[in-house]
C-alpha cells in the first residue's frame, strides 16, 4: 500500500480534473498490483526455514530411504503426508 500512495503523490501534478480523483487513484492502484505481481512472479522461490532444515535433514538421512531419485522421492512423501 506505501508504494500506491508514492506512485499517486508522484503523479498527482499530472491530475487535471480533481473531481475525477477516485477514478484516477484507482487505475493507479490496478497498475501497482500488476507492477507488483509481475515482480513477484520474477522472484525466486523463498523458502522458510523450517522447510529448508526439513529439507537438509532428508538430504543427509536418504541412506535409510536408499540412493538416488527413489530415495528422495520416499523421503519427500514420508515427510509431508497426513498424520
Amino acid at each position: 500500500m506505501p508504494d500506491v500512495a508514492v506512485a499517486a503523490w508522484k503523479k498527482f501534478p499530472a491530475l487535471d480534473d480533481h473531481s475525477a480523483f477516485p477514478q484516477w487513484a484507482c487505475v493507479i492502484v490496478r497498475y501497482e498490483v500488476l507492477r507488483r505481481r509481475h515482480d513477484r512472479a520474477r522472484d525466486r522461490l523463498i523458502l522458510a526455514d523450517d522447510v529448508i532444515a526439513l529439507i537438509a535433514k532428508g538430504l543427509t538421512g536418504t541412506q535409510q530411504f536408499g540412493k538416488g531419485l527413489t530415495g528422495t522421492q520416499q523421503f519427500v512423501e514420508s515427510s509431508f503426508s497426513g498424520p
